[in-house]
């Protein structure tokens, strides 16, 4: 996502930078003629302006000798004009210098711990623009140290102070992480709709209608909750697609429609989430909303399983491999799944000992070594969580 971000915000000075009202003559010489496209007496005047203080000056020559307009391209001679004016406090030229550094989009150098060197300079100063990449630098852990509170102090001045859109969305979904304050919960959703009023994005919509779909920090608007959902879901966001899915699927929701639902989840599912394809797959299995199929949700309770979806997957998938009227129908390989999750699942564990028991039962002769064959259940403590918070 950065990225995008990263291209929307580049708003590094391409056209010449005004002072409004100053009492350089030659600065202002320097602008008509520039107005005029006459570029190369306005790279003369504005050198002559720069070589005597003007750190405007400074810049607009840097940015003449990048293009190049009037002269000869230069980047060395560009960087040293940007570095004087960035000493002299002019925050444009300092936060030209952080991009430079950030992307490397003159030399080819990428110094990323530079950059935010050039961007702090900037921001700490009140550059909104250097705050935003500071912010999100200071949030990856991009060429800093990971500080999410630091990234909050950036962004919130970029959002306040420079009035960006993509910062306010930033900022909104950062303050709405549950592990925050009400306060700043609250805060964050109001970043988010002001977001939303000048720019269209998914995660901006997602992170909308999980609020008014949960209720807990700003009024329970279910209406709302799917009206957002479906946005961010027609712009690609595969969650959106499976909540979307299943609000029109839940019986207890007003307004339901089941067969836009199921094809929503179906849309998350051939998407590649893995709980929309188990939420699929049920629906095919007991034939809910549309005509029952279990070979076919056979193929996607596997695929669930296989790509790590297990928890919510092993008893299902068991079944049908175990049942003979479907095509796949493959008890051995049903068995392999059951002792796959022994060791981790209370439930398999137990289907799979007490089966031995059966057996040990007729064949006393083979009672104990059927006992070493039993798998003691043993739940990791670190076993990957997978995200369902939002179905």
């Amino acid at each position: 996502m950065n990225r995008c971000l990263l291209s929307l915000l580049f708003i590094v000075s391409g056209c010449i930078a005004s002072l409004g009202q100053t009492d350089d003559a030659i600065f202002n010489q320097a602008q008509q003629a520039y107005l005029n496209r006459d570029y190369k007496e306005a790279f003369l005047l504005y050198k002559q302006s720069a070589d005597a203080g003007n750190p405007e000056a400074m810049h607009n020559v840097a940015l003449m000798l990048i293009q190049p307009l009037g002269c000869v391209q230069d980047v060395a001679a560009a960087i040293d004009y940007y570095i004087k004016a960035s000493k002299a406090g002019y925050n444009p030229s300092t936060y030209n210098l952080g991009h430079m550094n950030y992307m490397g989009n003159l030399n080819g150098e990428v110094n990323k711990p530079m950059a935010a060197n050039f961007f702090r300079m900037a921001a700490d100063n009140g550059h909104p623009e250097s705050a935003h990449y500071l912010g999100l630098m200071y949030k990856d852990g991009d060429g800093v140290e990971q500080d999410t509170e630091k990234a909050i102090k950036y962004m919130r001045i970029a959002a306040t102070e420079g009035d960006i859109p993509i910062s306010k969305a930033v900022l909104g979904m950062m303050l709405t992480d549950w592990a925050r304050s009400e306060a700043e919960i609250r805060e964050g959703v109001d970043f988010l709709l002001k977001a939303r009023t000048r720019m269209t994005s998914p995660e901006i919509d997602f992170a909308i209608a999980l609020e008014y779909d949960h209720g807990g920090h700003m009024p329970l608007d279910v209406i709302n909750a799917i009206q957002y959902y479906k946005k961010a879901a027609d712009n690609g966001n595969v969650y959106a697609m499976r909540r979307y899915g299943v609000l029109n699927i839940s019986e207890s929701a007003s307004q339901c429609n089941p067969v836009i639902g199921v094809r929503y989840i179906k849309r998350a599912a051939d998407n590649g989430d893995l709980p929309s394809k188990a939420v699929y797959a049920y629906l095919l299995h007991v034939g809910k909303f549309m005509p029952k199929n279990k070979s076919l949700a056979l193929k996607y309770y596997q695929e669930a399983y296989d790509a790590g979806y297990k928890q919510n997957t092993w008893y299902n998938l068991m079944a049908l491999l175990c049942d003979n009227s479907v095509d796949g129908y493959n008890p051995e390989k049903g068995v392999a799944v059951v002792k796959e999750m022994a060791p981790s699942d209370e439930k398999a564990n137990q289907l799979y000992n007490s089966t031995l028991d059966e057996v040990a039962e007729g064949m006393s002769e083979f009672k104990e070594y059927i006992e070493q064959m039993k798998i003691p259940l043993d739940v990791r403590k670190n076993r990957p969580q997978l995200k369902t918070t939002t179905l």
